[in-house]
């Protein structure tokens, strides 16, 4: 691992790659401007599979049954979501969604439905956490 990441680093910013491993579904989000840096080391020490997983990833954008601005909405929540928050995923898709269109309003309140997730899951949480209360006399104690 060691010999991986001293390798990486002398590449600099360019994405590294084994020799003789093509990429074409990474080339692909590369140039449709998808391409995170926090990925170039996964691709160095996994083109294969790298590869096979932006193929995935390419078909969200190529099939259109979403429209770009509705898509890099959704994307922007699923990357803000209180169970990933993924900073530069987010980043990317905020600026995506605004070259798509949409607006300041439109990032907001796509934010502000991540926030009621996470009310959603505290809820839970001291649902729970007061039924073990009520279950086990020796957590009832540790609370008081």
């Amino acid at each position: 691992m060691l010999a991986a990441s001293k390798t990486l680093a002398l590449c600099g910013r360019s994405v590294c790659r084994k020799a003789g491993e093509a990429t074409p579904a990474v080339e692909k989000m590369m140039a449709l401007g998808h391409w995170n840096e926090e990925w170039d080391t996964l691709l160095f020490l996994d083109p294969v599979w790298t590869d096979q997983y932006m193929a995935m990833c390419t078909e969200l954008y190529a099939e259109g049954v979403l429209p770009p601005k509705e898509l890099e909405l959704l994307l922007v929540a699923f990357d803000a979501a209180y169970v990933h928050i993924y900073g530069p995923g987010t980043r990317r898709h905020i600026k995506n969604a605004f070259k798509a269109g949409a607006t300041v309003e439109e990032i907001l309140e796509v934010l502000k439905l991540g926030v009621v997730q996470g009310v959603q899951a505290c809820n839970l949480g001291v649902t729970l956490l007061a039924e073990e209360l009520e279950r086990d006399p020796a957590s009832r104690h540790a609370a008081a």
